[in-house]
């Protein structure tokens, strides 16, 4: 029998009815169809939440340890400098993911998150990371990311491949 697989995709979702927490194991990493594994909170949507989710996250940490791909679906607009640094702290458990997919309405705030990422933090802040996609790419969220990369960049991290789908008006 094989030992199980850690995982490295995890799927963070944040709607109106709660928040879930998902580790598919990647099809190539089996033969059979992948795993899943499901921790789904039901909680209304409020600010905790994100604290909730991030402290679950580090007492998780080891199963995290291979997350290489992070995707977070996000259908609710966060409010507020607290979300910015509760995103930070949520990001800091994922300090092996080279893929980063952020998609829903809090793309700005999320981006307003990395914006406040000096050079002296960047290697605590997704330090393995080469690929950004946000769904929506705003002109809000643009230059938020600019000022990240410029941080990474001036830390002497590697360089991060900006997948900029035509930038919207936020709104």
């Amino acid at each position: 029998m094989e030992p199980p697989k850690l995982p490295n995709l995890v799927e963070l979702t944040f709607g109106e009815l709660g928040s879930s927490l998902t580790f598919p194991r990647s099809a190539r990493d089996s033969e059979r169809t992948p795993d899943w594994l499901l921790v789904s909170f039901s909680l209304p949507l409020q600010r905790l939440e994100l604290s909730l989710i991030s402290h679950i996250c580090r007492q998780i940490s080891p199963l995290l340890s291979s997350v290489r791909l992070l995707v977070v679906e996000t259908f609710h607009r966060s409010a507020g400098n607290e979300d910015v640094v509760r995103w930070l702290d949520l990001l800091r458990v994922f300090d092996r993911v080279d893929e980063l997919l952020i998609i829903g309405d809090a793309c700005p705030i999320f981006a307003r998150a990395l914006q406040r990422v000096s050079a002296e933090m960047a290697a605590d802040a997704l330090p393995a990371l080469r690929k950004l996609t946000l769904k929506p790419f705003t002109s809000e969220s643009e230059e938020a990311i600019t000022s990240f990369i410029d941080a990474r960049n001036l830390a002497g991290l590697l360089a991060i491949k900006l997948n900029e789908p035509a930038v919207s008006n936020p709104g």
